[in-house]
């Protein structure tokens, strides 16, 4: 789906990951995205609004993303423990002056 939303705007996937690497947060990388797309604000609401409302379609696609919505549910406690464990890092890397605050 990444490829074909990309294809709609006229963006090349290596100029979408340019410009997510350097805009730093999603409202910035939107606007960056506004500016090389080939399409109107009204076209990509349109599109927008189609993809919104899609799902998986047929037997094996729901059966897929039902694994993997249930695998992702059960892994939630553990990915909470990495983020606090990275930001205990961060935070005292700041606190010891070994990392700047951004």
């Amino acid at each position: 789906m990444d490829q074909a939303i990309l294809g709609f705007l006229g963006i090349a996937a290596d100029q979408f990951q340019d410009a997510a690497y350097h805009h730093v947060n999603d409202i910035e990388l939107g606007e960056g995205v506004l500016e090389h797309a080939d399409r109107t604000l009204d076209e990509i609401a349109h599109m927008n609004a189609a993809l919104s409302g899609k799902g998986p379609e047929g037997d094996q696609q729901i059966k897929f993303f039902n694994t993997l919505r249930d695998h992702v549910l059960s892994n939630l406690d553990k990915v909470a423990e990495v983020e606090q464990s990275l930001l205990q890092d961060v935070m005292q890397k700041i606190e010891t002056g070994r990392c700047e605050p951004i």
